[in-house]
């Protein structure tokens, strides 16, 4: 999986999502909007599991941070609770972006490591809870939220399920180079 041909696949399939959408509420578009809405969910649950499969923390970190901004970007402005919400995920998946460039970076990472607080507060078994770890620990929470809704579209609830996993693999597998830069 390429990152260009991941970029494409990601906003085509959150920009035709989001068309699904307004369409099921729009009269006469309404069976239409319903066949491109989970035709294209099952488009972004298929990218997800591809990214997911590669173990590629980058890959797999740009995938969520560009759903997250096409998203944003197709979002109500009547949705300000959940704008704010994503504006502030984009703000810590720049963060996350900084910490895993830094990371391939040994000493660097030692540096940054060094002006993070070693106290309990800010490790995780010793390890810093820098931007990489904020985002990934933090962005579940938005996901399950979505996930509270009654009568949430099955495939759309997989996709969700699936994103979740992916910040949870995320987050195991920045723990572990963690480990073998810091330790």
């Amino acid at each position: 999986m390429d990152k260009d041909g991941l970029t494409l696949r990601v906003i085509n399939a959150v920009e035709l999502v989001t068309n699904g959408r307004i369409a099921l509420r729009t009269e006469g578009k309404t069976e239409q909007g319903r066949s491109d809405f989970h035709k294209d969910i099952l488009d972004a649950i298929e990218i997800f599991n591809e990214a997911l499969s590669t173990n590629d923390i980058f890959l797999m970190l740009l995938c969520e941070n560009l759903f997250l901004a096409q998203e944003l970007a197709g979002a109500s402005q009547r949705e300000k609770k959940a704008r704010e919400s994503y504006e502030v995920a984009l703000i810590e998946y720049n963060d996350a972006f900084y910490c895993y460039e830094t990371i391939l970076k040994p000493e660097e990472y030692k540096k940054l490591d060094l002006g993070i607080s070693h106290g309990d507060k800010y490790r995780n078994k010793g390890m810093p809870k820098d931007g990489f770890m904020v985002a990934v620990a933090a962005h579940p929470a938005r996901l399950e939220n979505g996930l509270k809704m009654i009568g949430i579209d099955p495939d759309e609830q997989t996709l969700r399920e699936l994103r979740i996993k992916v910040c949870k693999r995320l987050k195991d597998l920045y723990f572990e180079m963690q480990q073998g830069v810091l330790k």
